[in-house]
């Protein structure tokens, strides 16, 4: 599945099962936002790994559990070195959820 059409059910997800954030004034307290490149888990539909596409030198990823995103918004797409179209998102996760994150580091 494509990365585009990954994210159209992400955001479909979101919207059936989460309230809508919106409207909800108290959102940076109950919430954090996360921003990246959405990728399907290898073997699990219940996680989402989002990759952290900022200037930083180093790149790290997040695993999120789909159940304590809140909201889900589409943040339009970027183009890679290789011409690919990649979409971003910012998922607003459920404070006090365990999560998992990545980053790569040199071994001196």
């Amino acid at each position: 599945m494509g990365n585009r059409l990954y994210v159209q059910k992400l955001l479909e997800m979101s919207e059936q099962y989460q309230p809508d954030l919106s409207r909800n004034l108290n959102r940076e307290l109950e919430y954090t936002p996360f921003e990246g490149i959405p990728q399907k888990h290898a073997h699990d539909s219940g996680l989402l790994i989002l990759i952290d596409d900022s200037k930083r030198d180093a790149k790290h990823f997040y695993q999120l559990q789909l159940e304590s995103i809140g909201k889900i918004e589409d943040l339009g797409s970027i183009s890679n070195s290789k011409g690919e179209n990649l979409v971003r998102i910012r998922v607003w996760v459920k404070k006090g959820t365990n999560a998992i994150r990545s980053e790569t580091f040199t071994v001196s």
